[in-house]
């Protein structure tokens, strides 16, 4: 999406196909294989060394983990494993209004957000 947000388009000039991470102008998987390889893992994707270096507990680390990479068993990832088992995937468990995701979950759902505040307040973070 970044990468989308510097585009600019002109509206005088011809569309053509162009790859610009290879050399000839093609797409190969090397190069998009190569520049993937590049980019992750990097900073500003996630903070692992800070989750993984962190004086907390091992299965603390963990949780962070994997809400960070979206893995959480929420309604919506066992509506995808296991669409017979999922209670009810449109609906948060929490706050009975939007489909219950990691994202919602632990940021946007209204009950998280107050929690999210409140730990703010507390460690004078506001």
């Amino acid at each position: 999406m970044r990468s989308l947000d510097e585009l600019y388009l002109s509206h005088t000039v011809l569309d053509a196909r162009f790859w610009a991470l290879s050399s000839s102008g093609l797409f190969s998987v090397k190069s998009f294989f190569l520049a993937l390889s590049q980019s992750s893992g990097s900073p500003q994707d996630f903070p692992s060394k800070f989750v993984w270096n962190s004086q907390v507990l091992f299965k603390v680390k963990s949780f962070v983990w994997l809400v960070a990479h979206k893995k959480v068993n929420t309604n919506d990832m066992l509506q995808v494993r296991r669409p017979y088992k999922a209670l009810s995937p449109n609906i948060c468990i929490m706050c009975m209004k939007h489909g219950e995701s990691a994202d919602h979950l632990f940021l946007h759902c209204s009950l998280t957000i107050g929690l999210w505040h409140r730990l703010f307040q507390l460690a004078k973070m506001d």
